[in-house]
């Protein structure tokens, strides 16, 4: 099967035939040059013909995306000057000094024990004498004296 073109062909990036370039972004032949080279033709007319009706505005299909490019240059800027110094100076840690002695551990003696003496019972004292019995004198009786009988209360129905 042949392909035919009816008017130019307008392509931006390479061109790749069964996945050989064969004209590269530049336009240059990138191919093979084996059986296609012929010799340089004349010069053709400087005439320009005449500006062709608009084309169709049919859209390809959108390419695949594109290889990853190479990482850039990493470059670090120059080291800074130092900065001042502060006024707040600590002075370094002292070394530990020497363990101290000892103290003295001085416990007295023990004493003896004291004498547990117990005296002897006494005799039982003499029985106290009995406390006097005195009542006081009777009152006087009270009056006997009654008051008036009240009414009769009045009866419940």
């Amino acid at each position: 099967m042949g392909l035919k073109i009816k008017s130019d062909i307008d392509l931006t990036g390479k061109v790749t035939i069964d996945g050989s370039d064969v004209i590269n972004s530049s336009g240059q032949w990138v191919g093979s040059s084996s059986g296609i080279k012929g010799d340089k033709g004349s010069t053709g007319s400087s005439v320009k013909g005449q500006k062709g009706q608009q084309g169709d505005s049919v859209k390809g299909q959108k390419g695949t995306a594109g290889d990853k490019g190479d990482t850039g240059a990493s470059v670090k800027g120059q080291k800074g000057q130092a900065g001042t110094d502060g006024t707040s100076v600590k002075g370094q840690k002292g070394q530990t000094g020497d363990k101290g002695a000892t103290g003295a551990s001085v416990k007295g003696q023990k004493g003896q024990q004291g004498a547990s003496v117990k005296g002897q019972k006494g005799e039982a004292g003499d029985k106290g004498a009995t406390g006097a019995a005195t009542k006081g004198q009777k009152g006087e009786t009270g009056s006997s004296t009654k008051g008036q009988k009240g009414e009769p209360g009045t009866d419940g129905t």
